[in-house]
Parts: structure tokens; C-alpha cells; sequence
């Protein structure tokens, strides 16, 4: 895992929620149109250099990714809109768990920050992981959220 730095919401996202102010009860993440969630996804994959945000898999295109939840939206309902809270993540269907690893496997679990679950989003997470040259991670010493992160998601 790396660190994220996230710019600004793309602009669609930010029309759109202005557009629904009007009808409050469509004002949720299942309601976003196709071209929005797209808008969304090319913001991320830029910010995020085509990675995916747990397992740093290569991601070709809007296509090859789902839109995560960091903190899962059925555990921050409030945060399902909440650019902040997105990040780009492989495979394309967030639902499907053939993989064994990542997003998936996370499969909408209640995290709490640092002390469960390491962010992507979170300065400095790349310094709490460790790789060796075949693709293994582990926890720096003593990182328990970092190891806690590692078993969530299967990494």
C-alpha cells in the first residue's frame, strides 16, 4: 500500500449533488449515474497512478476498477458520496471475491482507523508495510493495524 494524496472532487460529482439537492431521497451513491461513477473512477486512477489502492495492482482503465468505500458504506452511511472516502480498487466488480485478496475480501467490514485498519488515504501508510523481492508484505514490527490491514484484506 501507498500513499494517496487526494486532489480535489471532480467537478461531475459536484454538479450532480447540486442537481439532486432538489430531490434529497436520490442523493446517494447507488443513484450515480454511470458517466459520474466513470468521472470518478479516471479522478482516482489518476491520483492513485493506475494502482489499485490495497494491493497496488496495475489497473488499465475505468473499466478495471470499482469504486471502494475506505470506510464501508453500510458503516459510514453518511460517507458513501464522500470523495474523500473513495478509492479506486481492482477487480472491476467489487462483489467478486475469485481474486482471494483486497476490496473484496474486505467485503464491507467496519474499520477504524489506525487502530484496525490502515488507510490508503493516511500520510505515511507506505512506511508501515514491508515487501520482499517475490511480492510478499508484512507489518513493520509492532504495527498492529498494519498487520490487521494485511489479514483484512488478504494481502
Amino acid at each position: 500500500m501507498r500513499s494517496i494524496d487526494k486532489r480535489g472532487t471532480p467537478g461531475l460529482l459536484n454538479d450532480w449533488k447540486r442537481e439532486m439537492l432538489a430531490s434529497p431521497q436520490n442523493l446517494r451513491y447507488e443513484s450515480l449515474p454511470t458517466s459520474v461513477k466513470d468521472a470518478v473512477k479516471l479522478e482516482l486512477l489518476t491520483e492513485q497512478g493506475y494502482l489499485c489502492a490495497y494491493t497496488l495492482r496495475r489497473i488499465d482503465g475505468v473499466n478495471s476498477c470499482h469504486i471502494e468505500h475506505v470506510e464501508p458504506q453500510n458503516a459510514a452511511p453518511g460517507k458513501d458520496l464522500d470523495y474523500a472516502n473513495m478509492a479506486a480498487c481492482f477487480p472491476k466488480d467489487g462483489g467478486d471475491v475469485s481474486s482471494g485478496y483486497g476490496a473484496p475480501t474486505k467485503a464491507g467490514q467496519s474499520v477504524t482507523f489506525n487502530v484496525d485498519f490502515v488507510s490508503p488515504h493516511s500520510s505515511g501508510c507506505n512506511v508501515r508495510f514491508r515487501f520482499d523481492a517475490d511480492g510478499g508484505i508484512c507489518a513493520v514490527t509492532g504495527d498492529a493495524a498494519a498487520q490487521k490491514t494485511i489479514e483484512l484484506l488478504r494481502l
